[in-house]
């Protein structure tokens, strides 16, 4: 019979990048200082940082303009 133990990585587990981008910047990063979050209440303001942002757009699920906001 052959296992297969699950992996580390899930779907909805944050990525390495995330995590990496959080730890300096613990709201996240906004491409502009006029975006609004539209995910919620956030316990951290994001750092504004439109190269920052570009670089990690596809880190921003709800795409408010902000990445890894949390």
């Amino acid at each position: 019979m052959l296992s297969v133990s699950p992996s580390k990585s899930s779907p909805r587990s944050p990525s390495g990048r995330d995590s990496i981008l959080n730890k300096s910047y613990k709201g996240g990063v906004a491409m502009n200082s006029k975006v609004k979050n539209k995910g919620g209440k956030t316990n951290y303001k994001p750092y504004v940082s439109s190269a920052l942002y570009n670089a990690n757009k596809d880190k921003d699920r709800d795409k408010d303009g902000i990445a890894c906001e949390r």
